[in-house]
Order: C-alpha cells, then structure tokens, then sequence
C-alpha cells in the first residue's frame, strides 16, 4: 500500500514538474529539434530540410519547426517556399528568427521598405537579436538614412555581432563625408 502511494505522490511530482518547469514551448522544441538544430548550424540544409518536413507534417502548430524549415529552404535558394513556410510561422506566433528571415528574403528582392518592416519586427520580438539589427542597418542605409542605419548596427555591436563592426566603421566614414561637422 506504501509503495501505491509514493507512486502516486511521484506520479503527481513529475506531472507537476512538466507542466511547470518554467521551460516556453520555444525553449522545449529547441531541445526536442536537437538533431535538425544541429544539421541546420552545420550548414546542412538538406538534412535539416527533411527533419523539420517531418516535424511540421507530425506539429504543425510549431513556430520554431516552421521557422526553420523556411530558413532551410532561404539557404538553398527557394525564395518562394521559404517564405511561405515563414508566413505559416507567423500566422501561429511572433518570433523574431522568423521576421529576420522574411526581411532577408525581401532584402534579396531589393525591395527595402518592405525589408525594414520585417527587420523592425524582429528586433521589437527580440531585442537582443543581434543579426537583425545588423540588417536593419543595412536596410536603412540602402534607404538613404545613414544615421538610423548607424544606430542600428550600433545596435548590433551591443549585443555581440561583430560583423557589423567593419560595416558601423564605413557607415561612420559615409556619414562624415557626407556632413563634414559631425
């Protein structure tokens, strides 16, 4: 009879340890999508394309699973299906690897202020999502506004991406060129 019970009891533990583990469902699927995770920061898109196929076939209510499936399709060059796969992730939740996709994808397109939109999108769902304010500046720039577009990848060096390091150098160098009293 003692035994039942403490099975219950461990029962009801791990229950309660699931539903509460403090963990998002963002923070879940992560773990759970390890493998195609892993293909994907291996550049290996054709294997992380067929994972996370299977996993929006047996989820389709995951934003991450969609999320990436577009940015696999982005890598090899399928415009139209990734972005598609990225309009179904929106449609279910606001996450901003799925924004900062959209915009590469419009950026691509050269159609900027489109492109700003979506970046603007991902750095608000995310403000510490460096590569999105990397490209928000980029976008400015390409939009005439130098100086948003310095702050932006003022931005994005604050949080770590150094590749826009080089690229706020320049921007400092066009914008003093273009007003000698700064």
């Amino acid at each position: 009879m003692e035994a039942v019970v403490l099975i219950f009891f461990f029962i009801i533990y791990i229950v309660i340890r699931l539903l509460f583990s403090g963990k998002t469902q963002l923070e879940k699927d992560a773990i759970t999508y390890s493998i195609g995770m892993r293909a994907f920061d291996n550049k290996d898109y054709e294997s992380a394309r067929s994972y996370f196929t299977g996993v929006v076939a047996a989820q389709p209510r995951s934003v991450l699973a969609w999320t990436l499936l577009g940015a696999c399709y982005y890598h090899q060059n399928d415009l139209e299906t990734a972005l598609a796969c990225l309009e179904k992730s929106s449609h279910i939740d606001n996450l901003a690897l799925t924004y900062y996709y959209k915009g590469r994808i419009v950026l691509d397109q050269k159609n900027y202020k489109q492109a700003l939109v979506e970046f603007n999108k991902g750095v608000w769902f995310d403000r510490k999502l460096a590569i999105a304010y990397r490209y928000k500046g980029i976008t400015l720039t390409a939009l005439g506004e130098e100086a948003k577009g310095l702050d932006a990848l003022n931005e994005a060096v604050k949080h770590g991406d150094e590749l826009s390091i080089p690229l706020m150098q320049k921007a400092k160098l066009d914008l003093a060129n273009q007003n000698p009293f700064i």
